[in-house]
């Protein structure tokens, strides 16, 4: 029987950490996305209320990042967040648009 080495368990943990991250991701965007289209705002405000959320993200996946990997990225880590991400979208986003 092939028994899981310690590094293929730590992969493991990085890609599901890194799976919700994209999630995470996703859900976050979702709701801004639907406060922004629900509420107007001149657009200068507009343009520093993204700001503000491209900047919550990135702290939010550096954060995701160090946890599992200490800040290293990788290729396994980065396709994990972006799996999570289109999985999300693909299975998800329908539903939260039509909540409009």
């Amino acid at each position: 029987m092939m028994a899981l080495t310690d590094l293929i368990k730590e992969q493991a943990g990085q890609c599901a950490v890194m799976f919700g991250a994209g999630i995470a991701f996703m859900v976050f965007y979702q709701l801004c996305s639907l406060a922004s289209k629900r509420i107007t705002l001149n657009k200068w405000l507009r343009a520093g209320i993204e700001l503000m959320f491209w900047l919550a993200v990135a702290v939010m996946i550096s954060q995701f990042l160090y946890y599992c990997a200490y800040g290293s990225l990788s290729l396994h880590t980065a396709a994990a967040f972006g799996a999570g991400a289109l999985l999300w979208k693909k299975f998800f986003c329908g539903i939260m648009n039509a909540a409009d």
